[in-house]
């Protein structure tokens, strides 16, 4: 296994695939067939797999990153009790907490706010535009 870990760390995964076919040959049927599943996800996504460098680069290369943004921005909100969800409304909530949570609620308002008197009134006013260093004037 560390030598499996360190050819995909070192990007050498088409060394670790070599290595796995032959491996399986002196596996169970059932085994083969896990093996195989995994010599093909290796072998299909090595052009993705390029963690030598992103380690270089202090990427994450974990899913704990990735999980924990799931679980912030998707779990927490939609998995309460009780809570059924439409595949539209549910978007439209995603839209939204992502705008919160990345700090851009309140240009976001502006934004929407700019948007409905352009299409009430088909044009764009100094009572209704934002302005940066005035977060938003209304």
């Amino acid at each position: 296994m560390r030598g499996a870990l360190t050819d995909i760390l070192t990007e050498h995964s088409e060394q670790l695939v070599q290595q796995l076919q032959v491996a399986q040959k002196d596996l169970s049927a059932s085994q083969q067939k896990t093996l195989q599943s995994v010599i093909f996800y290796l072998d299909a996504n090595q052009d993705h797999m390029h963690y030598e460098t992103y380690l270089q680069r202090g990427y994450p290369i974990g899913t704990g990153v990735i999980e924990g943004a799931c679980r912030h921005l998707v779990k927490d909100r939609f998995e309460a009790s009780g809570m059924h969800w439409s595949r539209a409304g549910a978007q439209a909530m995603l839209d939204l907490r992502a705008v919160y949570l990345n700090d851009d609620w309140d240009n976001f308002q502006c934004f929407r706010r700019e948007q409905v008197h352009q299409q009430l009134y088909a044009t764009l006013d100094a009572h209704t535009t934002c302005h940066p260093e005035l977060a938003c004037a209304a």
